[in-house]
């Protein structure tokens, strides 16, 4: 058993990195879609360069979606004039993003 933790005198836990040559590619990914839908997270993984990533559950982002306002950002225009949403508070304004990849 480790030592405990200084801070909260709890046993610590060990990570432990699962070894390619103890599990087989299979069992990797159910491994790791059991463990994002338990959490209710999504996943996604790059077989190319055996990458897993985790994305925050949806309940976390509950409080910024109950207040129904947007975050301020700003953008230019074609022109290059700035333009910032919250210049538009209280008027409806439609926004199209576009991204090539």
């Amino acid at each position: 058993m480790s030592p405990p933790d200084p801070v909260t005198h709890r046993p610590q836990r060990r990570l432990h990195r699962l070894s390619p040559t103890v599990y087989s590619k299979a069992e990797y990914e159910f491994f790791f879609t059991i463990c994002a839908r338990h959490q209710g997270q999504p996943v996604v993984h790059d077989d190319t360069h055996q990458v897993w990533f985790f994305g925050e559950a949806a309940g976390t982002h509950s409080n910024a979606l109950a207040s129904l306002q947007a975050p301020d950002f700003t953008l230019p225009d074609l022109d290059g004039k700035l333009h910032s949403l919250s210049q538009y508070q209280g008027k409806k304004i439609f926004l199209v993003s576009w991204a090539s990849w």
